[in-house]
């Protein structure tokens, strides 16, 4: 019990950090609402973790953002639920934002509405099944569908043969992977591509994202000893944490690279180029100007999403948030969700759709071309 009590203290201290951080960075833009985020630790979620950061200096201590730790998983899911209730009870945010909706959000949704029913809860990029989540005002998540199909349609372009798809038995598990292996798989049969399953290290495992990221690189050079004179692979992994070393991989053995699915290209660009974003944080447009110099060398066989999907998917979660507490809760239908993202992504740059469940929306994107 005291272990327990001394955590949440911990949860809560670091809740009012944070937020007092915010104060400093403020760029005056205004919600009119605090709004909480839950996130995730940057080495499993790093593109996320940035948007957040980027959140915060744009609204300052409008926006009270608190994280999970790595081993979220532990107590089955308790410390998300932990988490959510500091910032209901104790921060007394007026929305919540889950940015990266992994398993045990839906029983940190349940609290909330048990506590504070007229709270508005949006979850994006969701692990959870969405029947779980129907107490959630809107899940917004990336069309895993479209960006699978997406990713090949980008590999055929730059000629590649054979399609490696990382991924591991916990993340199999979710839907939304579910439905971007399927579109993978059946976008590489119709373009006649080879598709190959590649059963990878899982981050959360002990040795964590960096052997996870380790694997990839030595699996992509294992399969490059096999590969014929002007033979090109693409690959896609289901884990943002190891983005980086897909890019790296591409770079070393000229490999395609193409969108990932849950279109976190961004951070997976800055890692494995090594781009110094010093005075430049938060700012993609640079990330893409600096890439397309780096990767001269895999040209015409380089593509990224036009926008960075967690950042733009939070961005219109928290903008939504803001508009569910303004209008008292009234439902969020597809054109408020809509008139949301167009205030972060021109509209040639996304595709917003209504889901089959009752709060759920998806994005993608459309891609860059190096």
């Amino acid at each position: 019990m005291i272990k327990k009590i001394l955590s949440f203290v911990l949860i809560i201290a670091v809740i009012f950090a944070l937020s007092a951080c915010g104060k400093n960075n403020a760029e005056g833009k205004k919600l009119g609402y605090n709004v909480g985020i839950i996130y995730g630790p940057k080495d499993l979620f790093p593109e996320t973790a940035a948007a957040v950061e980027v959140i915060k200096a744009e609204y300052g201590d409008e926006i009270t953002a608190a994280g999970f730790p790595t081993d979220y998983q532990k107590d089955s899911g308790r410390a998300i639920e932990s988490v959510a209730k500091a910032l209901v009870l104790e921060a007394k945010v007026q929305a919540v934002v889950f940015a990266k909706s992994v398993a045990g959000t839906a029983q940190a949704v349940e609290t909330i509405k048990s506590i504070a029913p007229d709270i508005p809860v949006i979850c994006c990029d969701t692990d959870e099944a969405i029947k779980d989540l129907a107490k959630a005002d809107a899940v917004i998540n990336p069309d895993m569908t479209a960006m699978g199909g997406l990713a090949v349609d980008q590999a055929k372009k730059a000629g590649a043969s054979k399609f490696c798809y990382y991924s591991f038995q916990r993340n199999n598990g979710y839907e939304n992977n579910t439905a971007l292996r399927a579109a993978v798989e059946a976008g590489c049969k119709d373009k006649g591509i080879e598709f190959i399953y590649v059963n990878s290290v899982d981050p959360l495992d002990e040795n964590g994202p960096v052997n996870a990221g380790k694997f990839i690189i030595e699996d992509t050079a294992r399969k490059a000893q096999d590969k014929k004179e002007g033979q090109v692979y693409a690959t896609l992994s289901t884990d943002p944490a190891v983005y980086g070393s897909i890019v790296k991989s591409a770079l070393m053995y000229k490999n395609a690279l193409v969108p990932q699915g849950h279109g976190a290209s961004f951070s997976g660009l800055i890692e494995g180029l090594e781009i110094d974003m010093t005075g430049n944080e938060g700012k993609n447009d640079y990330v893409i100007e600096r890439s397309k110099a780096l990767l001269a060398d895999i040209s015409g066989k380089a593509s990224v999403p036009a926008v960075s999907l967690p950042e733009f998917i939070l961005k219109t979660a928290v903008g939504c948030a803001a508009k569910a507490v303004s209008d008292k809760n009234t439902a969020l239908d597809e054109d408020t969700v809509s008139k949301e993202a167009q205030k972060f992504a021109a509209a040639d740059k996304f595709s917003l759709n209504k889901g089959e469940a009752a709060n759920l929306f998806t994005v993608s994107t459309s891609v860059i071309e190096f």
